[in-house]
């Protein structure tokens, strides 16, 4: 029946936490006629390699032009031709649906008469609008809706961050899927058509972990939370209901409007030894939190621990309910990746609410390079990711955006105004070019642009990192590929990042420069996993004793955080109850062949190598200030697009 499959996905949702890297949604793709620069319709791409499908009997058709014209000429085809027009905004972006329904069938889309693609109207009613509504980005603010080291209130003390994550409807659709072991297109079809009738919005997950003193490589106490929002709160209640066992441990602690928390057991895949966990589970208005505290020495985890933990989350929950809190996360660009591509995330507030949040086994070195970085900020959230395109010839790539939210827009933009000067005298270490372009254009109220290329493993990637402010925020955005990109590549993603400073959150995701979907390339699993893990009957994955693939990745770190000036401001302290720091900030990167490499890095990692070459000052060639056009030649200096 279909209550009970949908039943048996919520269910799933909450019992089964994998941390699986990454994301098979489509994107745009090249293939699109001049002028057009991206073209969709109900919010998936479509071009010569793109054909999506709809329900919708009137699909939205949108995307974004930069021919300057006002208006766009739109014609749908399929025998006959409807005709109509979209105004297109200063930016180029327009929208419109077509004036009659269509029927059922394969339709081709043209733009000022140039063949786009084909779509195809499957005449099912489609969930057209939900769909796109868990595909935009993270409008609500869940990344604060998963324990702090903080929350712990000292029980742990050298508890520490070590990764977080968002996953869209179509994300956890494919992991869905991958669980039952049938990846087909129909089983990803058919979670997604489950999570849209659970209501379910979208996940967040992170990681908290205490090292071992006895072998700090692994982990002595491990806490895995995740949230996931809900359309209303009587989908969220549902999904409650679906995941209890009937074995509250503490009855007499009410956290949210409802909870339980219950014991469980496990065993660590990588040395067999048993261990002893927690798990509590709550909700609040729209979203059911999850937490599993698991103790994998031997001993028992503490009840007051992640008691304490949920009860502050719950707090938290609350004001994101109520809407009195927007935060930093909803203002970050999300990015889509094309079909075949893969890739490794980290997506956590490294500040929040003016306390520094530590991570995993830190460095002092470390610590005092996050504490200057985020000097005179409020709240500082790190997202990005390193990957691969998929196919014969596949590209190496690199993204990241940092949001640092300060007190007011004279602070941001005494910030900004020292930057240039600062990365001067102190540049941000692993890169082998960082070279400031003096007539970039500009972007939001003002920018400081930076053409570079840093090795990550055996590859060197080379793109651009650019610094703009919009009031009290500013958004570091940084783009790195094998195939170097030109700044005009970059143009969408900068617009999309101010364009969601602007608003106070990000409406719509943004496609990655450069990559290429191959015609064979289909939604396929995430395969790599973040750390040892097995799942137990009382729903608890990756819980391990060791980071595995989880090494800290000092380079691939500095892509997705500010330049750490040296302030005169008085940094922010660390929360009382963080314990000593010793290794650097522990950022997740992609598999790739040099993993051989591991425990070198691992050294340079904990401050034990040599510093990185101190980045060059020469100007890189000027291009043109507008983002419209023009910008082939700018690349960074050295160009390399070996791997």
């Amino acid at each position: 029946m279909p209550g009970r499959r949908v039943l048996a996905t919520i269910a799933a949702a909450i019992l089964l936490f994998q941390h699986i890297a990454g994301s098979a949604a489509a994107q745009y793709a090249t293939g699109l006629p001049q002028g057009i620069v991206a073209a969709e319709v109900d919010g998936q791409p479509i071009d010569a390699v793109n054909s999506p499908k709809t329900g919708s009997d009137s699909p939205t058709i949108g995307g974004r032009i930069n021919t300057g014209q006002p208006t766009v000429e739109i014609g749908i085809g399929n025998g006959d031709i409807q005709r109509f027009q979209a105004e297109a905004d200063a930016k180029g972006r327009f929208k419109a649906k077509p004036p009659a329904p269509l029927a059922p069938g394969l339709y081709s889309l043209y733009l000022f008469d140039a063949l786009v693609g084909n779509f195809e109207i499957t005449g099912d009613g489609g969930p057209q609008d939900a769909d796109r509504e868990t595909r935009k980005g993270p409008t609500t603010d869940v990344a604060r809706l998963v324990p702090f080291p903080g929350d712990f209130y000292g029980i742990y003390p050298e508890l520490g961050l070590l990764d977080g994550r968002y996953y869209t409807a179509d994300q956890e659709a494919i992991r869905a899927a991958s669980g039952t072991g049938e990846a087909t297109e129909d089983a990803i079809a058919q979670a997604r058509a489950d999570l849209r009738d659970a209501g379910w919005v979208q996940r967040y997950e992170s990681r908290l972990a205490v090292p071992d003193p006895n072998d700090r490589a692994r982990f002595a106490v491990q806490a895995n939370s995740f949230v996931i929002e809900y359309k209303d709160e009587a989908s969220a209640q549902a999904a409650f209901g679906a995941s209890l066992t009937g074995a509250d441990l503490r009855p007499d602690v009410a956290v949210g409007a409802q909870s339980e928390l219950t014991q469980l057991q496990g065993t660590t895949p990588d040395t067999g030894a048993g261990y002893l966990g927690l798990r509590n589970v709550f909700q609040v208005g729209r979203f059911v939190c999850v937490t599993v505290l698991a103790d994998l020495t031997g001993g028992e985890p503490s009840q007051d621990a992640i008691l304490s933990a949920a009860l502050a989350v719950a707090a938290r929950a609350a004001q994101v309910e109520a809407g009195e809190v927007s935060g930093a996360a909803p203002k970050s660009l999300r990015i889509d990746l094309p079909g075949g591509a893969a890739a490794t995330y980290d997506e956590s507030y490294q500040a929040i609410d003016g306390q520094l949040v530590p991570l995993y086994d830190e460095s002092r070195k470390g610590l005092s390079a996050r504490e200057a970085a985020f000097t005179g900020t409020y709240e500082d959230y790190v997202g990005g990711f390193t990957g691969m395109t998929g196919g014969d010839n596949p590209v190496e790539f690199a993204y990241g955006s940092t949001i640092s939210s300060f007190p007011g827009p004279a602070e941001a933009d005494a910030w900004m105004t020292a930057l240039p000067d600062l990365i001067a005298s102190d540049p941000l270490p692993g890169y082998e070019s960082f070279d400031p372009m003096s007539n970039a254009p500009t972007a939001g109220e003002a920018s400081t642009t930076y053409a570079v290329s840093r090795k990550i493993d055996k590859a060197v990637l080379s793109g651009f990192r650019v610094y703009a402010r919009v009031g009290a925020d500013v958004a570091t955005l940084e783009f790195a590929s094998s195939e170097p990109p030109t700044l005009d590549d970059l143009g969408p993603l900068i617009e999309a990042q101010v364009a969601c400073l602007e608003s106070g959150a990000c409406d719509e995701s943004a496609s990655l420069p450069g990559a290429k979907a191959s015609k064979d390339d289909k939604p396929k699993a995430e395969t790599e996993p973040a750390t040892s893990a097995e799942t137990t009957e009382a729903g608890v994955t990756e819980i391990g004793s060791q980071p595995a693939g989880d090494s800290p990745d000092a380079t691939a770190e500095s892509a997705i955080r500010p330049a750490a000036p040296q302030s005169e401001k008085t940094p922010q302290a660390a929360p009382e109850n963080a314990g000593p720091p010793t290794a650097e900030p522990a950022v997740r990167r992609a598999s790739s062949p040099g993993d051989a490499d591991k425990k070198e890095k691992e050294k340079k990692n904990r401050g034990d190598s040599t510093p990185a070459p101190a980045a060059t000052a020469q100007p890189a060639p000027e291009p043109t200030p507008t983002w419209g056009g023009g910008v082939r030649d700018v690349t960074p200096n050295p160009t390399v697009t070996g791997g």
